[in-house]
């Protein structure tokens, strides 16, 4: 491979980015792990941050109009600069515990994710167009307890 001459940054076109959670059941308080890879499947180098806060990893509805949980919401640091050749491939993992984030707000103190049908989606935040194949995931509705009383409507 002859990586000689000025780097240029990856395309799109030149990565595959996949996100692949442990669970397509999303339970509060129980955590999910999601691998994100990044795989140069271009025929020429490139320059690629792989460096947390490029990563997005994003929860939201099945239906497009609400976003459930955002990486950039967690503030993640760090900048890696990757000379990727074709072939070559990165990681970086997540852990999602069943709560919503918000601007500047990861999970703590947010409320539990929707209950309902979400698609999990990665992409590299500085190359345009990198979003991986939404991932279909699910978050089940509470289970009524046992024994517990509905409460009465006068």
């Amino acid at each position: 491979m002859d990586i000689s001459g000025p780097a240029v940054a990856c395309t799109a076109a030149a990565l595959q980015v996949v996100a692949a959670p442990s669970s397509s059941t999303i339970k509060p308080g129980e955590p999910i792990n999601v691998v994100i890879t990044v795989t140069h499947v271009g025929r020429h180098p490139c320059l690629a941050n792989g460096g947390l806060q490029n990563m997005r990893l994003r929860l939201v509805s099945d239906d497009g109009a609400a976003a459930g949980w955002s990486s950039p919401d967690c503030g993640f640091n760090g900048d890696r600069a990757l000379l990727m050749g074709p072939g070559h491939s990165f990681e970086w993992a997540v852990t999602l515990d069943g709560r919503a984030s918000a601007a500047n707000r990861c999970t703590e103190g947010q409320p539990d994710l929707a209950p309902g049908a979400w698609n999990l989606i990665a992409s590299l935040g500085e190359v345009a167009h990198s979003d991986s194949a939404p991932v279909p995931m699910r978050v089940p509705a509470p289970v009524p307890q046992v024994g517990a009383r509905s409460a009465e409507i006068d």
